[in-house]
């Protein structure tokens, strides 16, 4: 059969997938000998081949579809929402008798290529498993056992960033769904642990893809999650240290909250407006932003956040002016009280810290005053005394 199939090698040019979706399909059609006919349709379906290998697989993969038993066309339409390789139990999410042998046979038929224990689909091929999946109006429905496979993976404590996989993974299905808000709650049971562990760049990722595609909140509550998520994004910027970026994400939360009336909303992002400023070396505005948050935390009755407006204000007054230093250590010390008051003891010692750094800043320099003050004296009658004795 070699000798025959030479026609079709050169037709290919080489093409390693379509070579073997071509002799599958001889296979499936019985056509174990190139006809005319044969010929003809390759020679036809490989015509635009040069540069554009894509172009050939449609055709070719529209037949060889056609010819696979009801379940492995589930089966396939199902896996090819898969960003990564998966396994058995990946398929039988999808159809739930599905065994090793049905992945073998896909992979056979060039449909799937094998890692090990893994699968996934070739990158020639996933287009048009797509492409048939949404014709046949099944992507939603394929979405949705997507996520409930990986909300079955997810453990009651993320502890690594492992245990946070089965989290995006719904996050990421969620958002081609287009349901943001339920992609913003998914997000919510993992960002402590990414945030605290220093996930910066995977905050971002996240974060930045969901408040780009999330054009059109469907109501206040939408709305209000939409801003939580853009101050989530600017806190993740604002820990790499990019500050401008940071600056537009809180700006654009503060937008949000202002037209919603969401006072909660225009506190957290006026705060980070505030430390974002401070940052830059941008005093007068850091104030401006730590003032309206103290007023905003104050108004909702908000103690923990009223504190951090103390304690974050007294910083930005201090870095602005030494004459601030007295009404910083006020600030602080009304922020201890708050702290003390609601059992938070680290940041009543952080408080402690930076009054006692500061009195210790000012009675050096009250020392070093003093001290000049007295050479500035013997300095004084010296030169006296010797135009005195001139």
């Amino acid at each position: 059969m070699t000798g025959t199939l030479e026609p079709l090698v050169a037709l290919a040019d080489g093409h390693l997938l379509l070579l073997a979706l071509a002799a599958n399909w001889l296979k499936q059609t019985g056509n174990l000998e190139l006809d005319t006919t044969a010929l003809g349709f390759f020679e036809r379906l490989f015509a635009n081949y040069h540069g554009k290998p894509e172009a050939q697989v449609d055709e070719i993969f529209g037949e060889l579809f056609g010819t696979l038993p009801e379940r492995l066309q589930s089966l396939l339409l199902g896996v090819s929402v898969y960003r990564d390789a998966f396994g058995v139990d990946g398929a039988q999410a999808m159809v739930v008798d599905a065994a090793e042998d049905d992945l073998g046979q896909l992979t056979e038929q060039a449909f799937l290529l094998r890692q090990g224990d893994l699968w996934t689909l070739h990158p020639l091929v996933q287009q048009a498993v797509r492409q048939t999946l949404g014709q046949r109006g099944e992507t939603g429905a394929v979405h949705r056992r997507t996520i409930e496979f990986f909300e079955g993976q997810v453990s009651g404590e993320i502890s690594s960033l492992e245990d946070c996989y089965p989290l995006l993974e719904s996050f990421h299905h969620y958002c081609e769904l287009g349901e943001y808000l339920a992609a913003k709650l998914t997000l919510n049971r993992c960002y402590d642990f990414l945030n605290l562990r220093g996930h910066y760049q995977t905050i971002v990722q996240v974060y930045g893809r969901l408040t780009q595609a999330w054009k059109e909140p469907a109501d206040e509550e939408e709305q209000r999650n939409l801003g939580w998520a853009w101050t989530s994004l600017g806190n993740a910027y604002y820990s790499l240290g990019q500050y401008k970026q940071a600056i537009k994400c809180y700006t654009q939360h503060l937008e949000i909250a202002y037209g919603i009336g969401d006072r909660s909303g225009q506190g957290g992002s006026s705060g980070g407006l505030g430390l974002a400023y401070d940052s830059l070396g941008e005093y007068e505005q850091a104030i401006d932003y730590h003032k309206q948050w103290l007023e905003i935390k104050r108004g909702i009755g908000n103690r923990l956040g009223e504190g951090n407006s103390l304690f974050n204000l007294a910083l930005a007054l201090v870095s602005q002016s030494a004459s601030n230093r007295d009404q910083a250590l006020g600030l602080w010390q009304q922020a201890r009280d708050i702290y003390e008051a609601i059992g938070v003891e680290y940041w009543a010692k952080r408080c402690d810290e930076e009054m006692q750094k500061l009195q210790r800043r000012q009675r050096r320099q009250k020392r070093l005053r003093w001290v000049l003050g007295i050479v500035g004296g013997l300095l004084l009658a010296v030169a006296l005394h010797w135009s005195l004795t001139r």
